[in-house]
């Protein structure tokens, strides 16, 4: 199993280019060969307000400062989004669905 951080990217490069996932078109063209037969992808996602709060949060108590209010005006303008990492993947895997989930979808309902 691969983890968000494998495959899309991490919170360090998200909060430097103050965008989301910008390195995703090189993370998917190396990690391509090794995912060339994956049939189905599945993307959990969040309001973007919530993801970049969760992102800046982790941040801000692990490795930086908070954001300064050019910062957070240039993520708060930032066009690309969800759109953008579901095309990425449906254009680096052509013959794979791409399947996205509500994050915390299945959290109310624990399996047995």
């Amino acid at each position: 199993m691969f983890s968000e951080e494998n495959i899309l990217g991490n919170i360090r490069r998200n909060l430097k280019a103050m965008a989301m996932y910008p390195n995703l078109i090189q993370n998917l063209e190396v990690m391509g060969p090794a995912l060339e037969k994956v049939d189905v992808f599945y993307l959990s996602i969040r309001p973007l307000e919530d993801w970049w709060n969760s992102c800046l949060s982790f941040a801000i108590q692990h490795f930086r400062s908070p954001p300064s209010s050019t910062q957070l005006s240039k993520i708060a303008h930032n066009t690309s989004g969800w759109q953008t990492v579901i095309k990425t993947f449906h254009d680096a895997f052509p013959k794979a669905q791409v399947k996205v989930l509500e994050f915390g979808a299945f959290t109310g309902f624990p399996a047995h």
